[in-house]
């Protein structure tokens, strides 16, 4: 990352080099420079007795994007390096809530369309209750006469499933569905009780792993 530098202030960066857009923003100084079209091999690139280019040396502290966000760059400024530093600042709690609100609302879609499993006719068969899928078990339950079949190929195989079939097909899958969305608002009434970012973290929205911190 470099830095244009200008009368010892920051006038863009930090940002990849550039030739074209770095070449702009000099010219819009009124500034004429002759830049190379890949980075300099000797830093700073002395421009002109107030103008340089610099490397710029990025540094940040972790922090945990569900609860926390970076401000800056703040630069400091030394006659051959120029560091660009981030600082953590806690996100607004309402702000912080939709972010664990949103986490939530992905988990809660993830349980609603994972398979599940139910026995058919004595054989066990995975069914995908996909939002295409579900209406098409409800539609065929609520049209298919009482003595007729519909044959459906599931990833086991085909099956000729009959109006009874069906119906189990989708109470199950009502349910399943129903859980994750039960599961969604618990979550939901837990972040909307919270006051902290301490209580926020301590809601179990992955189970497996927690929000990851990045740094």
């Amino acid at each position: 990352m470099y830095a244009i530098i200008h009368k010892n202030q920051v006038l863009v960066g930090p940002k990849d080099w550039d030739k074209g857009f770095f070449s702009y923003v000099l010219e819009k100084k009124g500034i004429t420079a002759l830049l190379p079209r890949t980075p300099a091999e000797t830093l700073p690139y002395i421009i002109d007795a107030n103008t340089s280019i610099h490397k710029v040396v990025v540094t940040q502290d972790e922090f945990n994007p569900m609860t926390q966000y970076l401000r800056g760059p703040l630069f400091t400024i030394a006659e051959d390096a120029v560091t660009a530093h981030y600082e953590v600042v806690d996100t607004p709690i309402e702000l912080a809530k939709n972010n664990f609100k949103q986490k939530a609302a992905e988990e809660r879609y993830k349980k609603e369309v994972a398979g599940i499993k139910i026995t058919l006719q004595g054989t066990e068969y995975n069914v995908t209750p996909q939002r295409v899928d579900r209406d098409i078990f409800a539609v065929n339950a609520m049209l298919l006469g009482d003595s007729e079949t519909l044959n459906f190929k599931f990833s086991e195989g085909f099956v000729q499933l009959t109006k009874s079939d069906l119906l189990a097909i989708s109470n199950a899958i009502k349910t399943h569905v129903q859980a994750a969305f039960t599961w969604e608002n618990n979550v939901f009434a837990q972040i909307d009780a919270a006051e902290t970012a301490e209580q926020l973290l301590a809601i179990t929205i992955v189970e497996a792993s927690q929000v990851p911190t990045v740094g």
